[in-house]
């Protein structure tokens, strides 16, 4: 019984594996670290949704970003995706990095704290060069959640749940894309400011959730500042992995980078287009969006 699983002896856990957290804090943990992706990907994508070079637009400045701020198409395909771009994807090979070094809970609040305020500034911004510099710092600190989310799940969750959650983790993708769709439908109400400022404000709710709740699981990190020359080393290998790596490995990473950027192309031009060829059919074709990204999206991740 009871005693004699207590005299057994108990495996000696490694630095890597710390000590584990009890059942509800596990739980509660996962839940935030699902609720944050979410708004990662929630946040990342509403300036998608948020503008409009319909005729009618004009008329309504305090629903359209880009009638306010006086921006053309041409200043919206640059600002929806290159600032967050050129910031996401080099940050994205150090995070990766960093995951195995800093403590990936305070990582992930910290992150979130930093977009969030990012989030608040996009929607208090007065030109496109202050959403651009907002974009920026959202591709900066959502680089973060990927590696340190997965790393996280990974350790708090056994092999036989952790196929579970890390599509659960991966389908977060997916019901953040079906938010931002649905806040055409909010924006219809409070207007794109208050829009931006509410996913801020649920943003900073999530961090004080957060800070009590997760804890990074490893009892030991790996030495960060004291050791550069191994975070360099580190760094430097993972460059020779993805430039330097077999032709076939080349290849696969080239496609990832097309299907990307046809990706990116879709979810940046196709709200705008559904406005300018169907007007008056927005709030019709968020519901369709949301429920396709969230219940097909899903669906495919768990397939």
């Amino acid at each position: 019984g009871w005693v004699r699983r207590e005299m057994q002896p108990r495996r000696r856990l490694s630095p890597e594996e710390g000590e584990p957290l009890g059942r509800w804090r596990t739980l509660g943990s996962i839940a935030l670290l699902l609720a944050v992706y979410v708004h990662n990907q929630w946040t990342r994508s509403l300036v998608y949704y948020i503008v409009s070079f319909a005729q009618g637009a004009t008329t309504h400045s305090d629903r359209y970003m880009n009638v306010e701020l006086s921006f053309d198409e041409q200043v919206y395909s640059l600002l929806a995706a290159a600032p967050f771009t050129i910031a996401f994807a080099p940050m994205s090979l150090i995070a990766g990095v960093a995951a195995d070094r800093i403590d990936r809970a305070r990582a992930t609040w910290l992150s979130l704290i930093v977009w969030s305020l990012a989030t608040a500034w996009q929607g208090s911004a007065h030109s496109a060069a202050e959403v651009a510099a907002t974009r920026v710092l959202q591709g900066f600190a959502q680089a973060f959640t990927t590696p340190a989310g997965y790393t996280l799940l990974t350790s708090m969750t056994g092999p036989k749940r952790r196929g579970l959650v890390n599509s659960l983790y991966a389908a977060s993708v997916y019901v953040g894309a079906g938010l931002a769709a649905l806040s055409i439908l909010l924006d219809r109400v409070v207007g794109w400011r208050c829009t931006l400022h509410i996913s801020a404000a649920i943003g900073v709710v999530l961090v004080l959730m957060s800070i009590p709740v997760l804890r990074e699981t490893r009892s030991q990190l790996k030495p960060t500042l004291t050791h550069q020359s191994s975070w360099i080393g580190d760094l430097r290998q993972s460059a020779r992995l993805v430039f330097l790596s077999q032709p076939s490995v080349r290849f696969l990473l080239l496609s990832s980078v097309l299907r990307f950027g046809a990706g990116l192309s879709i979810a940046v031009w196709l709200a705008p287009w559904v406005r300018l060829a169907h007007p008056g059919r927005e709030a019709h074709f968020a519901l369709c969006k949301a429920l396709i990204s969230i219940v097909a999206g899903t669906t495919s991740v768990r397939a």
